[in-house]
């Protein structure tokens, strides 16, 4: 089998640089500073769900050599012959230097390529090379799939979050300070949650990311309470690596106080009005019922929305002669107690 290099996009020919120079740490030890690099490693892809990585004497083997190398040309770049030393499916690498491996390995979170290569799942093996020349570090990360291992899936995104609450038409009759949703990943990564509480105009009041939580455990967050009014509750899951789709968010209502009945219910002509009132000023609707002598319903159906204090119109259809009774509630998520009868005739 011929032997492919198969390089990471731009972060496999993009070297980190740090160009700083400072005097040789005290008490430098090449064995701390790669066990150092490992741990660096292994808790990058630890927080984001990927499994950890087994350490390969060989690819360890090439990462001392080129680290060496590079201390002693005083600049960073590639190694190209790493694939006539491994046999692999999939190699990437990541070079760097800097005045200490701390430094080193944030400039490779700050590079999307680079952390790109700590994070892939789609390799099983690392080996690290450090070597120390005039004060400045030289780290070398060769990441490999290496041949006769297969390699773990693609990841694939979290499902959309699931068992959200407050949602699905829940009116809360206390303002929520919490937001709960189940985490799952067919991969079985560990993740978050994103929380987002939207108004009726579409403008987010409300956001917050939970804490990582295991695949099907519940995720919560705490926010600031939210007034009086109807909401959607957006959510969207994330891995480290992807993002779950955005379902299309429940609704909820939250609402403290009954809104009062409808006053100065009347009709004149086709049209029906009355006053609609909430003593948390939250906007509403009125319900109209039209009933007969006989007491069956004839006609009903919605005002527009109104604020609190104003006046809901209701057009009638045409009615035949006789003498009809009008019924309404209030609604701003929660139902008045119902006004009426107000009678008329045509």
């Amino acid at each position: 089998m011929s032997r492919t290099c198969l390089w990471r996009a731009a972060a496999a020919v993009v070297a980190t640089t740090i160009l700083l120079t400072m005097a040789p740490p005290a008490g430098a030890d090449s064995a701390t500073d790669e066990a150092r690099v490992l741990s660096l490693i292994q808790q990058v892809r630890t927080s984001v769900g990927a499994p950890t990585l087994r350490v390969d004497a060989t690819l360890t083997s090439v990462a001392r050599d080129w680290a060496a190398k590079m201390a002693r040309d005083g600049f960073i770049t590639h190694n190209v012959g790493v694939g006539s030393r491994v046999s692999a499916s999939k190699l990437s690498e990541n070079v760097g230097m800097g005045p200490s491996i701390d430094v080193v390995h944030q400039g490779f979170l700050n590079s999307s390529g680079h952390r790109a290569n700590m994070v892939d799942t789609g390799v099983n093996a690392v080996g690290v090379g450090v070597a120390w020349a005039n004060g400045t570090v030289y780290v070398v990360q060769d990441f490999g799939q290496l041949n006769g291992t297969p390699a773990p899936p693609a990841n694939r995104p979290p499902a959309v979050p699931t068992q959200l609450s407050p949602a699905n038409n829940a009116v809360l009759r206390t303002t929520p300070t919490q937001a709960s949703a189940r985490y799952s990943d067919p991969d079985g990564h560990a993740g978050r949650i994103y929380f987002a509480v939207v108004d009726e105009k579409g403008t987010v009041i409300r956001q917050a990311w939970s804490p990582t939580v295991c695949s099907g455990c519940v995720a919560t967050v705490t926010f600031a309470a939210v007034p009086d009014g109807f909401y959607w509750l957006s959510t969207v899951a994330n891995d480290g690596v992807a993002s779950s789709p955005v379902p299309t968010p429940p609704m909820f209502t939250v609402d403290r106080t009954v809104p009062k009945p409808p006053a100065s219910l009347t009709r004149s002509g086709t049209r029906v009005t009355g006053v609609y009132s909430d003593p948390d000023g939250v906007a509403g609707w009125l319900y109209v019922y039209v009933f007969d002598a006989k007491g069956a319903v004839v006609n009903q159906g919605w005002t527009a929305r109104v604020c609190s204090g104003c006046t809901a119109t209701y057009t009638l259809p045409a009615l035949g002669r006789g003498t009809y009774h009008l019924y309404a509630f209030a609604y701003d998520g929660l139902l008045s107690p119902l006004a009426g009868p107000t009678s008329f005739g045509v």
